[in-house]
């Protein structure tokens, strides 16, 4: 017999860039470590129709003290521009000249709305990070958040334009298509073992004798073996494709 199993190929893309339009502008985006109720980050939105693996985020900033004195270099991607609340995603950066860069190590994001939030962690003497602005707006307009009241604009999220103007902020975000999960395969001297991670609860295993063919679900429910889903098939089959597919 012969079986093959197929796997799309992804290439990490820019989905978002707002890297132009700079409107000359910033806003604080800082955790003060010596100041904590002047900690405050900013944070903009973004739509992704399909699931995507996040792999990097560079974020445009201006710096007004030393980045030597970073503790930490933060980023997430937030549901709502809540720095109170823990974020789907984060991930921790470096400080390259003015701007921040993250790798999210191809973590994936399902489709829908998100606010991406980026901030430094250091203290009031070693300066202040801020995040650059830009036009046109894109979505909703930015927000930005001090918990601790020390801006005077109470404990909640505020419009960009409450602070500074009604603008988005600049960053680039990058991503690949997610992928679905990699089928692997081993043989015995009865049979062609496929396997795939127990993790992929929504997708379901097809097959089909022809490429040009139509697709069809395997009706056999694979086993449990560890953390893998099992499916034997056996060597007196015919030529046969498989694939995991999210319906």
């Amino acid at each position: 017999m012969a079986l093959f199993t197929f796997q799309p190929n992804a290439n990490a893309a820019v989905i978002v860039d707002q890297s132009s339009g700079q409107t000359g502008t910033f806003v604080t985006s800082q955790e003060f470590t010596d100041l904590t109720a002047n900690s405050a980050s900013a944070f903009d939105d973004f739509t992704i129709a399909t699931p995507i693996d996040l792999t990097s985020l560079t974020v445009f900033g201006r710096e007004g003290g030393n980045p030597s004195g970073n503790v930490r270099v933060m980023a997430g991607i937030y549901a709502s521009p809540d720095w109170t609340t823990n974020p789907i995603l984060s991930a921790s950066g470096v400080q390259v000249g003015a701007d921040l860069t993250f790798d999210f190590g191809s973590a994936t994001l399902a489709a829908g709305t998100y606010w991406v939030g980026a901030y430094v962690v250091r203290s009031v003497d070693a300066g202040v990070w801020s995040w650059r602005l830009r036009l046109p707006i894109s979505g909703s307009e930015a927000m930005w958040h001090n918990p601790g009241g020390g801006s005077g604009l109470g404990t909640s999220p505020v419009p960009l334009g409450t602070v500074q103007e009604h603008a988005d902020m600049m960053f680039i975000l990058n991503a690949e298509p997610a992928l679905p999960p990699k089928i692997s395969v081993m043989t015995s001297a009865s049979a062609v073992r496929l396997s795939w991670t127990t993790n992929a609860v929504d997708y379901r295993l097809e097959v089909t004798d022809s490429l040009a063919g139509n697709w069809s679900v395997v009706t056999n429910d694979p086993r449990m073996s560890g953390n893998r889903l099992v499916f034997d098939v056996s060597l007196n089959a015919t030529q046969l494709y498989f694939r995991l597919h999210k319906p």
